[in-house]
């Protein structure tokens, strides 16, 4: 498996809710669907939120896609990719650029396609799509459709975390590259879909 997780970390991801936030509801989730799978699953890390990244970029990579027993600054890939509200940067902003991180998610992971595993990317979130000045719904799907290649398939895999999560947009941006979309409002319930999600393998 060869997947780049991108996971909103918006104002809304981090605000407190029930003694927990729903970034902390996803980092539990991840390290419980972690431990279900071998070192030899490759797995990549970004973050988005509005001006997360440089150069007005909605998106920042944490981690570039590597095996999970891959060793770097003296942490293995595997603690990196779990370990999500630790890696927050400083500068994140309030609002949630689903549709051009999503965009150039897929681009990397076409670009990096690799033919013996299975390829995806998993976005989560919690909210819909609040940047103004990126791309728009229908640019989007129409983007996705002319880049999706059958014979290498990625894809997105869509999670919406708590009600408030845009879940007819995931379930389009999904159904348009032939992944799978997923809403959960729990740990056990996300943790089990994290796991679906990084062993899907729709139109394989």
């Amino acid at each position: 498996m060869r997947t780049l997780i991108a996971v909103d970390v918006s104002e809304s991801m981090r605000r407190p809710v029930d003694g927990t936030t729903p970034l902390g509801l996803v980092a539990q989730a991840a390290k419980a669907a972690a431990d279900v799978f071998p070192d030899s699953v490759s797995a990549g890390l970004w973050m988005f939120a509005s001006d997360i990244g440089v150069r007005g970029r909605d998106y920042v990579e944490i981690a570039p896609i590597r095996r999970f027993d891959t060793v770097a600054g003296g942490e293995t890939q595997r603690e990196i990719v779990t370990s999500l509200e630790e890696r927050v940067p400083d500068s994140t902003g309030s609002g949630t650029a689903l549709y051009d991180t999503v965009l150039e998610a897929y681009r990397t992971a076409q670009a990096g396609y690799d033919p013996r595993a299975v390829n995806s990317v998993i976005v989560v979130t919690d909210g819909a799509n609040e940047n103004p000045r990126g791309i728009g719904k229908d640019e989007l799907l129409a983007t996705l459709g002319e880049l999706h290649d059958p014979a290498r398939p990625v894809p997105v895999v869509t999670v919406g975390v708590t009600d408030d999560a845009d879940g007819d947009a995931l379930a389009e941006i999904s159904a348009a590259t032939g992944g799978s979309s997923y809403l959960a409002s729990d740990i056990p319930e996300l943790a089990q879909i994290l796991v679906s999600a990084l062993a899907d393998r729709s139109r394989r």
